[in-house]
């Protein structure tokens, strides 16, 4: 009788030491796989908008959208710098006729980890812009665009706009508000 009452302790301790490590490792599994809806909603991204969604709101915003042109591969790697295996999808729309220097990109990054450098090979290209701008046949007047122009990067989108400041402004705001609907 003491060897049963000794293998019902033992078994007790193990089987209470057992349901302990499931509870705290189940808890633990939960909380962890869970953290993306600990997230308030206000503060979460909408990363399944397609760029030709972007665009089709962006454009009324722009004086000059309706002039502008959609570019290819090409353009985007050889001006941008860009590559093309770091983007799922995009839009560029520049301005390729006339004296305007009007243009936006929104760019859909495959991972979240190739935002910073489509981000960065986008400012290059606004760089160059800004020290070339005359070889592209910009008017002077067009500088203070060239000057203002922004890259803005948001979950796995990047936006650029070089617009009127108020045209850009509304093109940025319109850009959080899609990715918060």
């Amino acid at each position: 009788m003491k060897d049963v009452k000794a293998v019902f302790k033992k078994n007790t301790f193990f089987l209470c030491f057992f349901l302990f490590v499931f509870t705290a490792a189940a808890f633990l599994l939960v909380t962890c796989t869970e953290a993306s809806d600990n997230v308030p909603e206000n503060n979460r991204l909408n990363d399944d908008i397609s760029a030709e969604e972007f665009a089709g709101r962006f454009e009324p915003l722009l004086s000059n959208g309706a002039k502008l042109t959609a570019v290819d591969d090409d353009y985007i790697s050889g001006m941008l710098g860009l590559n093309t295996d770091d983007i799922s999808e995009y839009i560029l729309k520049i301005q390729t006729t006339g004296t305007e220097v009007d243009q936006y990109g929104i760019f859909k990054v495959t991972a979240a980890n190739k935002t910073e450098a489509v981000a960065d090979s986008i400012k290059n290209y606004l760089d160059m812009l800004n020290e070339n701008w005359q070889n592209f046949n910009y008017l002077p007047e067009e500088m203070p665009k060239i000057n203002a122009a922004e890259v803005k990067s948001a979950g796995l989108y990047v936006v650029f706009v070089i617009a009127a400041e108020e045209e850009k402004t509304a093109v940025f705001d319109e850009f959080d508000k899609i990715l918060k609907s």
